[in-house]
């Protein structure tokens, strides 16, 4: 909708000399070389890895090698997919076969990725 509100017809858009102005004042910013502030960077979030997952992997030597070799994002997939569960049942399922998966050096979507 922009500075105009919403624009349905030819009768919703301003005069002329109002859209001449506005571009007149958009080319002058252009000339000068004047640019939008970038938008701020949200700062990266600390993951918190549960007391759980960190004793699985520990029992699993080359799964913690994997997971500390992964990316965050690699390990966030991870570690959501687990603490998502609803049920006790379901964690501990979770958790069992991303040890077992990490034990062999994949990721969490590996049956998805390029070969």
């Amino acid at each position: 909708m922009g500075n105009m509100g919403r624009i349905t017809s030819l009768k919703d858009l301003p005069p002329d000399r109002v859209i001449i102005d506005l571009m007149k004042q958009a080319k002058k910013l252009n000339d000068d070389g004047i640019k939008l502030p970038p938008k701020p960077k949200k700062p990266k979030t600390e993951l918190v890895v549960p007391d759980y997952f960190v004793a699985a992997l520990r029992k699993n030597k080359k799964a913690l090698v994997t997971f500390e070799s992964f990316s965050y994002s690699h390990k966030k997939e991870y570690l959501e997919w687990i603490t998502e569960a609803k049920t006790e049942e379901t964690r501990n399922s979770r958790l069992a076969t991303a040890v077992e998966w990490m034990a062999e050096g994949k990721s969490r979507n590996w049956k998805y990725m390029r070969k």
